[in-house]
């Protein structure tokens, strides 16, 4: 019952608060590659496939700064309920997910499923795409 409660509160969708995630998660995500926290754990730690891959500075800040762009249309898109910026930006993290998922895959390969994680996202992203763009309506959602 609470749960309900706090949807009619914010007016949305529950897939709408996906949304929000996933534009949130995407503008983390694109801060964290364009600030010097990558640097930092990549001392730490050691890099990642995707980090390992795109060894240049540039195309890694580039995918930040799309990651940051596209998640911000998202979220920005939710609030000022403009459907334009939302499937906007559902598509760019389709985009990128995609590219993101492609190359995490062909260079750590099949078996370690460092790949799941991304493919998750991106067909949370596909539906939601789906449904903002009116191809399929979900119960009268936003």
């Amino acid at each position: 019952m609470a749960n309900l409660k706090l949807f009619k509160f914010w007016g949305r969708s529950p897939l709408t608060i996906v949304e929000m995630i996933i534009g949130f998660s995407s503008i983390i995500g694109g801060l964290y590659l364009v600030s010097p926290l990558l640097s930092y754990s990549v001392m730490t730690n050691g890099a990642t496939p995707l980090v390992a891959t795109i060894a240049n500075p540039i195309a890694l800040i580039c995918y930040g700064v799309f990651l940051l762009i596209a998640g911000a249309l998202v979220v920005a898109g939710i609030i000022k309920r403009k459907y334009r910026w939302r499937s906007s930006g559902l598509f760019m993290i389709i985009l990128i997910r995609t590219y993101g998922l492609l190359v995490g895959f062909l260079v750590a390969g099949f078996l370690p499923l460092t790949w799941l994680a991304s493919l998750v996202v991106l067909l949370t992203a596909v539906v939601c795409y789906i449904v903002v763009r009116g191809f399929v309506t979900i119960g009268g959602g936003d």
